[in-house]
This record gives structure tokens, sequence and C-alpha cells, in this order.
């Protein structure tokens, strides 16, 4: 992916010089999570504090983010459709290692179109992971790089990472048996009893 890594280099550049008056916020919703021992859950990378409607707008960002892999295993990433589609209007890659995965788009269409999809606040993208064992597993941002839609860095105010608490499963509470045996005595107390005084009469 050359395109991403030069992109990324001439954004590095860029925000030496980035004297932007907006600040954007990088967050994953939702930032609590619940689950057992193979169970899924999703979370949405976001971004805020863009313009409605209006510049700035995301043309190409570069994440990535950290886990903990003996808790949670990526079962699956995709990229949201505000950049465009990611299989005709931008350019995605995504890397996945060991308690880390790298999401980078470049989007082919225009600031002005950028600008119309874009809200203030939306999902860049979405990842699903399935808990391995119990704890509780973390999710942060490693290293960001989000340019506009002219290819200039938007500053970034503050990262907000996600927490997924992962429980133990509940095991199947087995009968109480305790209640037959009393039931079981009460019926051999009552045989034994009539059986006596069968015998008394004869």
């Amino acid at each position: 992916m050359k395109s991403l890594v030069s992109l990324a280099g001439s954004l590095a550049l860029c925000a030496i010089a980035s004297s932007s008056a907006w600040a954007a916020v990088l967050f994953l919703e939702p930032a609590d999570s619940t689950t057992t021992p193979g169970g899924s859950v999703s979370i949405d990378v976001m971004i805020s504090g863009l313009g409605a409607g209006s510049p700035p707008s995301v043309g190409a960002f570069d994440l990535t983010l950290a886990y903990e892999p003996e808790l949670l295993q990526l079962t699956g990433a995709g990229f949201g459709a505000l950049l465009g589609d990611p299989d005709l209007e931008a350019v995605t890659s995504i890397v996945p290692s060991a308690g880390s995965i790298n999401l980078a788009e470049i989007s082919l269409l225009d600031p002005a179109v950028l600008d119309a999809l874009q809200g203030s606040s939306f999902s860049l993208a979405t990842l699903t992971f399935q808990a391995i064992g119990p704890g509780t597993a973390h999710l942060a941002f490693a290293d960001a790089l989000v340019g506009d839609a002219f290819g200039s860095v938007v500053p970034i105010d503050a990262f907000r990472g996600a927490t997924i608490a992962v429980g133990t499963t509940s095991p199947i509470p087995e009968p109480n048996t305790r209640p037959l045996y009393l039931i079981g005595a009460a019926v051999a107390l009552v045989y034994i009893a009539k059986s006596g005084g069968q015998r008394a009469m004869k």
C-alpha cells in the first residue's frame, strides 16, 4: 500500500505546519461492554468535532488500535461509508497482527462531496471481537493520523478507548433433589404405617 504510506508521510509533514482551529476527538463506542467467553462484541471507531456538512471533512486516516489478544480475538473489520464506498470510492488497508490492528483509508471523492456526506460525528470503521477468556480487556489507540479532504492534518484533541468486561459463564444449576428424598421418605412411612395396621387387624 505505497499510496497509503506516501499519504501518511505527507500528512506527517503537514502536521508540523498545521494551524487548524479544529480539534477532533477519536473515540470507541460503546465505551463499556460486557460479555462472556465465546460472546461477540462490536466496537465502532468514531470521530467527532468536525464541521457538519462543511469543512473540515475527513479525507483519509491511518489508525492503529491495540487490545489484549489473550482476552479478545479479532473476527471482523470494516470501513464506514462516509468516505465513499470502500470498494469503489476509496483505497483501504486492514493489517491485523497479534494484539493490534491497523486501519487506513483514502477517499477518492471530491472535497465538496465529502463535506456533504459527513456530519460532525460519524463512524470511520467497525471492529468485531470474540471474547476468549474472563478478564477486563482494554482497547486503545496506539497511533493515529487523520487528514482532511485537502490532505492537511486534522489535529486530534483527545483519544478515548473502550473496555470490555468478559465474565465467566454461569453454570447450569443442578435440580434440588432434597424434596424428592423427602417425598420418598414420606411415602415409605405411610406404606409402613398401613402395613402395620393391617397386620394388627388380623
